[in-house]
């Protein structure tokens, strides 16, 4: 997504030292590049839909997390959904849904919900159920204790994203 403003910068000041490659999210001519991806409506309003880094390829198709979210959210009794790929294998991703909600919360409900809802391609292969989604100090998802406990459940390689 581009966007543009009277407040967007003309360049990083001082120009990045942390050798992160911002080709994702660069400036050029007034506009900002994001890593945001999102569509205008007929009425012109700006949908967010997901982050390119978090697009999940499932069996050669990509899958945006925040649209299963949505779907597992709308489930009675969800408080809170985290959706991830997981790495099957070097070549095979998979969906996994950690679900927080109350304890009449089933896996079978948030399972029929996808179902009803998604392509099957987009149906979670594993479906966690947790009283808290785990997050940080700063209140962000913390993905190093979701892939715990995907490791935990078989369900990732011990060895990823290490």
């Amino acid at each position: 997504m581009v966007v543009s403003s009277r407040s967007v910068a003309e360049r990083y000041v001082p120009a990045p030292s942390d050798g992160v490659d911002r080709a994702d999210t660069r400036i050029e001519s007034g506009r900002f590049l994001t890593a945001d991806l999102g569509y205008l409506d007929a009425q012109q309003r700006l949908h967010l839909v997901g982050r390119a880094a978090e697009v999940v390829n499932v069996g050669g198709r990509k899958v945006f997390p925040a649209e299963v979210e949505r779907v597992i959210r709308a489930v009675p009794g969800v408080r809170d959904v985290v959706v991830v790929g997981i790495e099957r294998s070097p070549t095979a991703h998979a969906l996994y849904a950690i679900v927080a909600g109350n304890p009449a919360v089933e896996r079978r409900a948030v399972l029929d919900a996808c179902r009803a809802s998604l392509a099957p391609y987009k149906v979670p292969r594993a479906i966690e159920l947790v009283d808290e989604i785990p997050r940080t100090a700063r209140g962000k998802i913390d993905r190093a204790a979701l892939r715990s406990i995907a490791e935990r459940r078989g369900l990732a390689r011990a060895d990823q994203g290490r």
